[in-house]
């Protein structure tokens, strides 16, 4: 990974073991500062710690089998179209944001009503021009609006069930392609339950780091793929905060905020 950080030392750690499917773990030895970084199982001890106390939480109404991703407005500035009463003319997109629309005739530059001398379908980006309105029959129109970008995903398990739909938008998603691949990962992610952990280790074994001393099978959760988001190290035990999935709110700021990095890169 080429790539300068700038930040608190937990922070970039974190960061990098969130990419990698990592856990990591500062301990202060006799040699001085050391960082552990691993793969949870990875490494071993002979002895290991034992559970002392755990709760298990699960969470099933968070759950989004199907996602729709909308991105930021895009303007469109002049489009041409050739009015054909009564016929509704595909504009170049569609997804329009509603009331954004000029209508103006190319020649004059006259602006339209809408109601009144034509209609628009913001969803699928047409235009139909009415006869009792004062376009004429195939004048040159020029036609501007702002339209976002859209992308949906949905799982093979989707029903009609609206619980599980989730609607949002990313502004800095702006590209149909963008939107889909978000769509994606929040279904990727959010398609099963939400389970969330809290277990209490001893921690007598004080010269193994806690990084090897854990002993994954005996974990109440072992048939749950669970990370470590949090450690609380108090005298003579450790209290974790695991579980294996974010929120599917965390999901959507996520994906933002890596779009957002990659804007700033480009």
């Amino acid at each position: 990974m080429n790539r300068d950080y700038d930040g608190r030392i937990s922070e970039i750690l974190t960061e990098i073991a969130e990419y990698g499917d990592l856990t990591w773990e500062y301990r202060r030895t006799d040699n001085g500062p050391t960082v552990i970084v691993t793969r949870p199982g990875l490494r071993t001890a002979e002895a290991a710690a034992s559970v002392t106390d755990y709760s298990v939480t699960k969470d099933a109404s968070d759950i989004v089998t199907k996602a729709i991703i909308y991105g930021k407005a895009q303007p469109v500035r002049g489009e041409p179209v050739v009015a054909d009463h009564g016929t509704a003319v595909d504009l170049a997109n569609d997804y329009l944001v509603e009331t954004s629309e000029v209508v103006r005739d190319a020649s004059t530059g006259r602006s339209y009503a809408r109601g009144v001398d034509y209609r628009i379908d913001s969803q699928t980006g047409t235009i139909t021009t009415l006869a009792a309105g004062a376009i004429s029959d195939g004048a040159s129109l020029e036609v501007g609006y702002e339209h976002r970008s859209r992308g949906v995903f949905e799982d093979d398990a989707h029903t009609d069930d609206p619980t599980r739909e989730l609607s949002r938008t990313i502004p800095a998603a702006t590209t149909d392609r963008a939107c889909q691949q978000a769509a994606l990962k929040i279904v990727q992610t959010a398609s099963d339950p939400r389970w969330t952990a809290e277990v209490t280790i001893d921690s007598s074994l004080t010269d193994v780091p806690l990084s090897a001393a854990i002993d994954l099978d005996e974990l109440p959760t072992r048939d749950e793929s669970l990370e470590v988001w949090s450690v609380d190290d108090q005298p003579g035990s450790v209290t974790l905060r695991l579980g294996n999935r974010d929120r599917v709110e965390e999901v959507v700021d996520d994906i933002q905020s890596r779009l957002e990095a990659v804007a700033r890169l480009s």
